[in-house]
Formats: structure tokens, sequence, C-alpha cells
């Protein structure tokens, strides 16, 4: 999968293209000590989003230790913020965070007050709401840009069984994924999506709806990682109650300790030292 570079874009004519983006009701928390905001919502939320968009840019995105980090290190990562309509708290961390920014230190209650209304916020990966019963059961065009052709291909055949109401259809994050940035995306508007899954993995996901917002459907948008590697299972699915106990790292990086140690034992590192030193940018690198 190729690096997409972030590309100079001037601040009115990025302004523009945020007006055609939906900006989500549901309120955020924003967390002081890491200089982000995630929306406080749970799966049930996410799906009814998905549901109710009516031919509009939706873009979900999420939070975590390693989005963090890139914040710090990759110039233009922190714009995608400025697109999202959903920012999921992902990452345990940082779930765990927002909840104490909502309830307090002793966390006694998962809901808290937020702009008049009672709000409980979840720790969501995208495969949490991709196999809820709720999006299951809709019908819609699903459109899956990423991973390699094999494992592509077992995402749609997996996507089929579990959603038989819906069409899906997947490209490749190489050479397909080449081609449809080549042509203007013309295959994909083609294929009227009601909601594209780009699995490209940060940043490159990231930097690629930011260069390329003008060009995508009007419709969801929503990064999602790793998920279609999962979702094929190319990649081993962390069961959800090892992940509701924050040890999800622990088993992605005994299941593949090549590709992900940098990312689980020497990002959190780096980050530590950037706090301590004072060194931490709460508005990311621009």
């Amino acid at each position: 999968m190729n690096t997409i570079r972030y590309q100079e874009k001037s601040a009115a004519r990025e302004k523009t293209a945020l007006d055609g983006w939906i900006s989500f009701p549901m309120p955020r928390v924003y967390l002081p000590l890491l200089g982000i905001s995630v929306s406080a919502v749970g799966t049930e939320d996410v799906v009814e989003a998905i549901s109710k968009n009516t031919g509009q840019r939706l873009l979900i995105c999420s939070h975590n230790m390693h989005s963090l980090y890139l914040r710090q290190s990759v110039p233009g990562f922190s714009r995608i913020e400025n697109f999202a309509s959903l920012i999921l708290a992902d990452g345990f961390p940082v779930w765990l965070a927002a909840r104490l920014r909502l309830c307090g230190p002793a966390g006694d209650s998962p809901a808290s007050q937020i702009g008049g209304l009672r709000r409980r916020i979840e720790r969501i990966g995208s495969t949490d709401w991709l196999l809820a019963d709720g999006f299951r059961q809709q019908s819609l065009r699903i459109a899956v840009v990423g991973a390699r052709s094999a494992s592509n291909a077992l995402a749609v055949k997996a996507l089929e069984r579990a959603c038989p109401s819906s069409c899906v259809r997947g490209w490749n994050g190489f050479e397909d994924l080449a081609s449809l940035r080549a042509t203007n995306y013309d295959a994909l508007q083609g294929f009227r999506p009601d909601i594209v899954l780009f699995g490209l993995g940060m940043p490159t996901q990231e930097s690629l709806v930011v260069n390329d917002y003008e060009k995508l459907p009007k419709c969801t948008i929503a990064l999602v990682g790793g998920a279609i590697d999962q979702i094929s299972g190319a990649q081993t699915l962390c069961p959800r109650w090892l992940a509701r106990l924050g040890v999800e790292w622990l088993w992605r990086l005994a299941d593949d300790p090549r590709r992900l140690s940098r990312r689980y034992l020497l990002e959190p590192l780096l980050l530590a030292v950037l706090f301590v030193s004072g060194k931490y940018s709460r508005s990311g690198t621009l």
C-alpha cells in the first residue's frame, strides 16, 4: 500500500469543502490533557447515523494511542478532525479518559449530562458497529476499499453473508486504489455506495480523505483501519470481552508481533517522553 502524502490546500478551499460534510449533532467530549475530542456515542448511535444518512458526506473516524502518536509525528494528520462527523473512542486509554471526563474520578455512572442530554460513551472499534445487528439488517450498497486482493475478496464475501440485504463490492488497497484515484473515483461513483469503508491503515486513509474529499461519493465514509483484514480472517479478531478489559493491544501484538511491536511497545513510550518533556502538542503537528 503506497503512502499518500498530505497536499497543501488553501484554508478557504478546505473550508468550502467542509460545508458539504455533515456536522453530526451528537455532543463531543473534549479531553484537555490529550488535546482531542471524541463523540459521546454508542454503537447504536453509529448505526443510526449511517441508516439516516441520505446522500451527504458523513465521515466516521476514530482515536486511539496510535492516532495520538501520529498527531505528533505526521504533519497534517490532525486535519482529518475538521472533516469528521463522528470521532469514535477506539483505544481503551482514550475511552477511559473520556469516561472519566464524563463521570468524574469515581466513574460510578456510565452516562453523564452533556448539552442537556444524558449521554453514554462506549469504546467502539470498527468491527463493533460493522458486525452489529442493526448494521447487518440494513439494505446498503457497501464499498470496501483496502487490504490485499485476496483479503478484500474474502471480506466482501463475509459482509455479503453478514448483511444479506446489502450489495457489497470491493477494491483492493494497491492497484485498485491507484486506478480509482487516477480516474477520479469513477468506478466508485458508478457503484453509488451508501457507505465506503476505507481500510488503508493510519495515516494513509486519513491523508487520502483530506486530499481527495472533493472527488469522493456523497455518502458515509468510514475509516476502518485493519477491520477489512479482521473481517476476512487475514487477522484474528480479538474477542470483545478482552477488548472491554483493555488488553486488545496485547492480543494483536501476540498475533502479529513483527508488524505491531513498534505501535504497541515503542509509540506509548515516545508519547510519554513528549508529555514529561512538555513537548506534547495538543493541536497536533499541522
